[in-house]
């Protein structure tokens, strides 16, 4: 399943730059009804994005929002960007 989330966020990020989007919201994907553990669900989301964007500088997306979908989501996420030194 790592490999399946990481491609969403590719295909996600591709179809942006396609049309020359200039920021895109990604929420947290898979820890609902599918039951992936968080922390590793926001782990391989914001390590893809910023893989993918690290290698194309040149792309047209400047911004890039994580959404969570509620409290602990939000925590997951801001501390994991933290940890990254994302923002």
């Amino acid at each position: 399943l790592p490999a399946v989330m990481s491609y969403c966020f590719v295909n996600c990020l591709m179809e942006a730059a396609r049309n020359n989007a200039r920021s895109i919201a990604i929420p947290v994907l898979g820890t609902g009804s599918k039951g992936w553990p968080l922390d590793e669900s926001v782990r391989i989301m914001v390590d893809t994005v910023k893989w993918i964007l690290d290698r194309h500088p040149d792309c047209s997306i400047g911004k890039v929002i994580f959404v969570a979908f509620d409290k602990e989501a939000e925590y997951a996420l801001t501390t994991y960007c933290r940890i990254k030194h994302i923002f």
